[in-house]
Parts: C-alpha cells; structure tokens; sequence
C-alpha cells in the first residue's frame, strides 16, 4: 500500500452528500456462491493466464501469477512506521492484510468484479461490486467544488522524472514522488496497477480521503515504465483561511516473488472468513466502532 488513504489526512473538498451505493452481489454464506481459495487454485491461474494474453502480455518463463508486497507507511518525518501491511498475489486474487490496529483483509477478485472486505475482530465481512465502486467515483467527481476540481482531479498534472529514477506528479496542491523497482516478472507491473487502481477507488470511499484521480495517473506512470513502487510519497497542500497545512505520507515497499507457507496459510484463513463472517451493507460495516477507528490506512 502506498500513502494515502487508511491514515485518513486532509480531507477533499465537494459539495453535496455522497451517496454510498448498495453492493447487489451474491450471498457469499451459500455454499455454491463462496470463493474457494484451494480448490480454484488452477482456474484462477487459467484465467490470470487468458487475462494477461488477452492484454497482449506475453508471460514471462516461471511466471506463477504469485508475489508479496510488505508496506510500511509514515507521517511526515516518522521514524516508526504507522501502518504496516502485507499484500499477497496469487492466481488472480489479490489478498490485502492490515497488519496494524484492528486487522482487516481486503479481498480483491478480479474474476468476480468485487472487492470484500473482512473485519476480524467484528467477525463481519461487506463486499462492494467494480460497478459500485465506479458509480461512487462518477458522484464524486460531479460533487467536487469548483475551487477544487483542477487540483484534485488530477487532469493538469506535470509529469517529470530525474536521472535517480523518480517520478514527480505534481500540480501544486498534490504532489507524488516515486520510485520504481523492476519485477522479477513484467506481468507483476500491471497485476499490481490493476489492484492498486482499483483500492484507490475504495479508499476515496473512506471518510476523510482525497479523489482518487492523482494516484490512479500515478499507477499508469509507473505501469508505463515496467515497474512496482520501492517508495512512494504524497504531499497534499490546503490552504485554511490564513494558514497552509502540509502532510506529507511516505511508504515504502518489498516485494518477494515467491510465497511463502505461512503466505498460504493467511489465502486459506482468508477463505475461512468469507464463508463464516457476517455479511453487513458497506455503510453498516464502516460505523461499527472498531472498523471504523481502524481503517484510514493508505492505499496500496
């Protein structure tokens, strides 16, 4: 996960009430309709494969669809990490585990077109559609105030990069600066865009965080290049009456392109959860107490 989102920060600016849409989706409690992470384990690599193919990727020799990503977020000058996660590729699902505060995994389906979120303390689990995600993202952009739309939707922003290898998206009141790692694979590049496209949409969902526009240009700069994020940092400018805040997030990435056992043990306890959580609508599950002090953690 890269700065944003989960730790909350300067919140944007619209007008208007946004309106959180109702995720229509399968009873994920039926038997017949719960993701079963080791008996799919091969039609999801099936599908990955076609997916790629069908993107015109030709697949890399031992590419597997399977790496880990280890984040660690700061604020401003930090030294002690204030939010630490572990995302886990594989087959097409991408699982997204809060290491810190109240643990939330973030399951990620491409091949269901939705995103499921558990909440391991409350034992309550909601699931948002692509769909809904994108009907959100729409309300959002409308909503924006004038004052506001040129900054944060990310449509006029300077692109440079420096002879280090960083990339700087800025335009004045939100900046990035990244730097890249090549993937042992190339495919890693656009699995990981994909998914961190898709949790920036989510994020915006949360109280608190900006549009996702700025960070969704960010993936493709990146994605354009060939590479995953190494470090990454957001500033975000406001000005408050007389008075300029500044904040500054900083995260920094690992990636290891083979899982673990252990790795496979938190798909499989994953997989457990969904059946046996609780299904509550999205609104519900961002008001109980624990997920909602919890979760304003940053995007990946």
């Amino acid at each position: 996960m890269d700065p944003g989102n989960r730790l909350g920060g300067l919140p944007w600016t619209g007008r208007g009430t946004l309106r959180y849409p109702a995720a229509v989706a399968p009873d994920l409690s039926t038997p017949g309709n719960v993701l079963r992470i080791s008996s799919m384990r091969s039609v999801r690599l099936a599908f990955t494969v076609a997916l790629l193919l069908a993107l015109g990727h030709p697949l890399a020799p031992g590419w597997t669809g399977e790496f880990r990503i280890e984040t660690d977020v700061f604020v401003d000058d930090g030294k002690e990490p204030a939010v630490e996660t572990l995302t886990i590729f594989s087959e097409g699902v991408v699982y997204d585990f809060l290491l810190t505060g109240v643990e939330e995994i973030t399951v990620f389906d491409q091949q269901r077109e939705r995103l499921v979120l558990l909440d391991t303390k409350r034992k309550v689990k909601t699931e948002l559609t692509f769909d809904s995600l994108l009907q959100y993202v729409a309300q959002m952009k409308v909503q924006l105030s004038e004052a506001k739309r040129e900054a944060l939707l990310a449509e006029e922003l300077e692109v440079q990069s420096d002879d280090a290898g960083w990339l700087t998206l800025t335009n004045g009141e939100v900046t990035y600066r990244a730097e890249g790692t090549r993937p042992k694979y190339a495919e890693a590049a656009t699995e990981y865009q994909r998914f961190a496209d898709w949790y920036a949409r989510l994020n915006a969902m949360r109280e608190g965080n900006p549009p996702p526009f700025a960070r969704i240009r960010l993936n493709a700069e990146l994605a354009s290049r060939g590479v995953v994020p190494k470090t990454i940092e957001r500033t975000i400018v406001q000005q408050r009456g007389l008075q300029q805040k500044t904040q500054t997030l900083r995260s920094q990435h690992l990636a290891n392109w083979r899982l673990s056992q252990t790795d496979r043990k938190q798909i499989d306890r994953a997989g457990t959860y969904l059946v046996s959580f609780t299904d509550v609508p999205f609104r519900d599950y961002l008001q109980l107490p624990a997920a909602a002090a919890a979760n304003s953690t940053p995007e990946p």
